[in-house]
């Protein structure tokens, strides 16, 4: 279990793997077009959950496969 002084810092570094601005947007525009939809709240909720989810999978999965690929590798 990690220690008490690194949960803060690994939240962190996950925090910002995983490309927060583009995460928040994608997941605010899926939401806001399941109310449009005209999904429940409980609908726009669990909608809104799952992109999140899908948003935060990719960004981390890109950033350990651009980690294990090298600087080389990495977009601008």
């Amino acid at each position: 279990m990690p220690s008490r002084t690194r949960v803060p810092a690994l939240a962190g570094a996950l925090a910002r793997a995983c490309h927060p601005a583009p995460t928040v947007a994608v997941t605010v525009l899926a939401g806001l077009a399941a109310v449009v939809a005209g999904h429940t709240a409980g609908g726009v909720a669990l909608v809104a959950l799952a992109v999140l989810a899908g948003q935060l999978t990719i960004g981390w999965s890109n950033d350990l496969v651009d980690r294990r690929a090298g600087p080389r590798r990495r977009p601008p």
